[in-house]
């Protein structure tokens, strides 16, 4: 088994604490998680994205070829565009629509549809669902649990609680966890 995810979102938005949760819980199972990331210009707002693979044997490498991941989790509309081309015809992406603005942003709904065009999608604003419950940092986790609650991750939902609670603010990222599963 092998279950590829990308995250991608800008500097600040927790793309890498995110695919340190999904490595831990897998972890936790048993699996053989690997992650790779790429975080230059990530300070200033620039892109960050982490590939995670999941198997159930050793060995594999952190990248993933395009039209390979069975998961998209975008903090981002612009990112979410920009890395579509990742996911498989019948991989699923969860996008957060609350964007992080520059100069000449693009309509949103254009960047909603170039990821819709490719599988399927859950999008809404995560920002506005994580500030609901007290957690506006954590809108990643909000994220996270609608992936979780799609059921199609190797992973399950108590492993991803137990590596929450070996960081800070596990309390408030759980809460925005267990949001998103309603989504």
């Amino acid at each position: 088994m092998n279950y590829n995810i990308v995250t991608a979102g800008v500097g600040g938005q927790g793309v890498l604490f995110l695919s340190w949760v999904l490595g831990e819980a897998a972890l936790g199972e048993g699996f053989y998680p690997c992650i790779g990331e790429v975080h230059g210009m990530a300070q200033r707002g620039g892109t960050v994205i982490a590939t995670v693979r999941i198997s159930d044997r050793d060995g594999l490498g952190p990248l993933i070829k395009k039209g390979d991941a069975h998961a998209l989790i975008a903090l981002e509309p612009l990112e979410a565009a920009r890395f579509a081309d990742m996911l498989s015809r019948d991989g699923l992406a969860v996008v957060n629509t609350y964007p992080v603005r520059i100069k000449d942003y693009p309509d949103i709904q254009t960047l909603l549809s170039v990821v819709e065009r490719r599988c399927e999608t859950r999008s809404y604003d995560a920002f506005e669902v994580a500030k609901k419950v007290g957690g506006e940092g954590s809108a990643n986790m909000v994220l996270l649990g609608t992936l979780a609650g799609s059921k199609r991750m190797p992973i399950e939902e108590a492993s991803m609680k137990a590596a929450l609670r070996k960081r800070g603010n596990a309390e408030q990222n759980i809460r925005c966890f267990e949001e998103g599963l309603r989504i």
